[in-house]
């Protein structure tokens, strides 16, 4: 019989990056991305709510950096279309560079936006039509 192992409690990523203090302008003064933890070379904040909750963590010490970070992408899922345009005109008038305006993609059966944080990583505004959603179990 196979052992039943714990469950994992919430997902945590890391990236490297070099200047904290961008990500913090970017993420938690323009995002509003709650601070979780700061632990000197790194910087991890808090994403989602309720039981959606995960960690983006950064850190500065890492020797070793991506060499295209635009092929990172991170994602933060909005609840309709009109918020995808509200955080669109809200980040364009903040001067984030926006690499694809707001559209529809049917593949994924999505509405979404992308932009560049300060590393460069992609950072995609998305909200999923109701017959495209990730079930929640």
């Amino acid at each position: 019989m196979d052992k039943i192992l714990p469950k994992f409690k919430y997902p945590m990523n890391f990236l490297p990056c070099d200047d904290l203090q961008s990500i913090r302008a970017f993420y938690h003064d323009i995002l509003g991305l709650k601070i979780a933890l700061e632990q000197g070379p790194c910087l991890i904040f808090k994403v989602g709510e309720s039981s959606h909750i995960s960690y983006w963590g950064f850190c500065s010490h890492y020797t070793e950096k991506i060499g295209n970070p635009s092929k990172v992408c991170l994602t933060l899922v909005v609840n309709s279309e009109k918020e995808v345009n509200e955080w669109y005109d809200f980040l364009t008038a903040k001067n984030v560079q926006c690499t694809k305006k707001p559209a529809q993609n049917m593949r994924f059966k999505i509405y979404h936006a992308f932009f560049l944080d300060p590393v460069g990583y992609s950072v995609e505004i998305q909200y999923f039509y109701p017959d495209g959603e990730p079930l929640f179990v």
